[in-house]
This record gives structure tokens, sequence and C-alpha cells, in this order.
């Protein structure tokens, strides 16, 4: 995309190589000595540099745009699946179904249990005092032996154990 236009002997240096990801020390230093040798006025030579650079920054803003729209319709269409798969979860667990199976597709219901602290500042008094269910000392939390511990019994200030479903589909 140009929105200006570069003299033809600026721009055949400038865009030597397409590839400005390998813009490297070496290839800065020798696309400035062929500006530098240049037969044309200092201003010129400004000039189209600056225009070249209004051209990139315009490129840009055009591949922001782009990315934008395009992250907005992954989102939708993200939203769109969430919704579905709940509506698909909600169906097979009101007629029972743990597993559904044909030619064409196959779904299915993961139980899954996992830690919901209904009290933060019981459990994170408890977590620190028993130095046992904070990760690093911060408060990121090991919710694995969280789980394990109140399968087998233990009580923890704060910690709820809840059974979730997962909706696989294949």
């Amino acid at each position: 995309m140009n929105l200006y236009n570069i003299d033809s002997r600026v721009l055949n240096i400038l865009e030597q190589d397409e590839d400005f990801t390998k813009f490297d020390k070496c290839k800065s230093i020798f696309i400035l000595k062929q500006l530098n040798a240049l037969d044309i006025a200092e201003e010129y030579k400004v000039e189209n540099i600056v225009l070249f650079i209004k051209n990139l920054n315009s490129e840009i803003d055009a591949l922001k745009a782009e990315e934008d729209t395009l992250k907005a319709r992954r989102e939708e269409k993200e939203h769109i699946i969430k919704v579905l798969k709940n509506y698909l979860e909600a169906c097979m667990l009101h007629n029972n179904y743990s597993k559904l199976e044909t030619p064409r597709y196959g779904i299915c219901l993961k139980n899954s249990q996992c830690v919901n602290i209904v009290d933060g500042i019981r459990f994170f008094e408890y977590a620190r005092i028993s130095n046992k269910y904070l990760l690093n000392k911060t408060t990121e939390i090991d919710e694995e032996t969280i789980i394990n511990d109140l399968k087998n019994g233990e009580e923890i200030p704060g910690v709820e154990l809840i059974q979730k479903h997962k909706l696989l589909i294949k």
C-alpha cells in the first residue's frame, strides 16, 4: 500500500529484500551506503525516506486493523462454540447420556473436580500456616494437592470440591 510516490532510485534501495525480518546490521550498513552514494539532493533523499516510512506506517495501521477484525471474528466464533457446547452438555445431562457416537461424530461428558474457594481469607491464612497449598509462596494455589487432600477426607477451611463436566467432541 503506497500513499506517497517515492523516487524509484530510493525505493529500489529500500525494497531490495521484502523479508525485513532479516534486516540485520550488515544489511542496514549496505543500504545506508547505497543511500549515501545516490547522486540526488539530500533534502530530496530525506523526503523520500520520510515518505517511505509514512507508507510503512500506513501499512502497519492497515495490518493492525485487519488483526483486530480477525480477532473479533475469532472471539465471536469461540463464543458461539461455547454456547453450543453448553447446550449439548445440558441436553446430555438432562437425558442422562454420558456418551453419544455415530459414524460422523462422538461426544462424551468427562467428569472432573475442581477447587472452589468460598472463603479466600480463611483459606489463604490456613495455606500460609500449613505451608502446603501455595506454590512458590504466592497466591497461586496447588489445586491438585487440594483436590487429593479433600478426596482423602482432609478438611481445608474456605475450600470446597465441586463436580464439573467437560464436553469432549471427536
